[in-house]
């Protein structure tokens, strides 16, 4: 009788040691989770609403040019491109002005290195 050959993943690349751990917002203390957590929101909100705008831009760009040369459309059309640029402006001051404030005037971002540090005051 032929016998089962079994292998497991330690046969194969050998013992790991140690096993890796969790990466990304679980890995180190509970602050630092924290931080990170509320870093990755900030960004993604940016992020998101970057990708609206640009999305909202591009259907006010669609719709003049099938307005046809009908006022109506074209006026439609170039308040919806005027609110985008709008919106852009408004997300470029909201990040300037949380940068500001949460930087320089409360402490606590620092926005000198390539990403976004996240300190809790220190009393």
């Amino acid at each position: 009788m032929m016998e089962k050959f079994r292998a497991d993943a330690s046969d194969i690349f050998g013992k790991v040691e140690p096993p890796p751990g969790p990466i990304g917002l679980n890995s180190g203390t509970a602050e630092d989770g924290f931080a990170r957590l509320f870093v990755t929101g900030i960004q993604l909100i940016f992020i998101v609403g970057g990708f609206f705008l640009l999305i909202y831009l591009l259907w006010g760009s669609y719709l003049w040019i099938i307005a046809g040369g009908d006022t109506e459309k074209l006026k439609k059309a170039q308040a919806q491109m005027r609110n985008a640029f709008l919106g852009v402006f408004a997300l470029v001051v909201s990040l300037a002005v949380f940068r500001f404030i949460t930087g320089d005037v409360l402490g606590f971002f620092d926005f000198t290195g390539v990403g976004i540090e996240f300190t809790l005051p220190q009393f």
